[in-house]
């Protein structure tokens, strides 16, 4: 019984983890052999990561900006309308207040790495849409340089509507999935203290 516990606690874990040991046997193990043990890790072990993500949480608590926290990456996620507005590539007056608290937190880490992922709903054609995408990262990386990031530590990417979070056949849905992504990695540990 306690390899049968075992067994089914493992499938389970297996079943919620993205990736790691096929578990699928653990049922049928001799009685002699140990059970599998799944370690694990921490969701980040990098004090920084949660300073940042908590930081622009508490930034953009009552808006529609979301804050992710990913392992050591911290995802923000805006509508790309609020930014440029439906149709736009170019940033809107409003686009400050949405952006300048990435800013100001982001600056903290100077050598962090920061890409920048923009994508538009399945409207029209997909090649418009990726040439969209594409002048819309590039307007924010723009902003991002003008607010003294590193060119060398920006990479951005537009996809079009190949990658939809919601779906296209309404409004809402659309809305949704006309976005820009902003992934903060390679954020350094906390420096010991002399």
């Amino acid at each position: 019984m306690k390899y049968l516990i075992v067994g089914l606690t493992g499938l389970l874990l297996a079943g919620c983890a993205t990736s790691g040991p096929d578990l699928s046997n653990d049922l049928a193990r001799p009685q002699n052999s140990a059970p599998a043990i799944m370690v694990v890790k921490p969701f980040s072990d990098n004090p920084n990561v949660y300073a940042l993500s908590t930081q622009l949480e508490q930034n953009y608590t009552g808006t529609q900006v979301q804050v992710l926290r990913v392992g050591n990456e911290v995802k923000v996620t805006y509508p790309a309308d609020a930014l440029f507005g439906v149709g736009g590539v170019n940033l809107t007056p409003n686009t400050q207040n949405a952006l300048d608290p990435f800013v100001v937190a982001a600056k903290a880490y100077p050598d962090a790495k920061i890409r920048i992922d923009s994508f538009t709903d399945n409207s029209g054609l997909q090649a418009s849409n990726v040439t969209r995408s594409e002048d819309r990262a590039q307007n924010v990386a723009r902003y991002l340089l003008d607010h003294g990031f590193v060119a060398g530590n920006i990479t951005l990417k537009g996809y079009g509507g190949a990658y939809y979070v919601a779906s296209n056949d309404t409004p809402e849905g659309r809305a949704q999935n006309r976005r820009i992504v902003l992934t903060i990695s390679n954020i350094p540990l906390p420096q010991p203290v002399a």
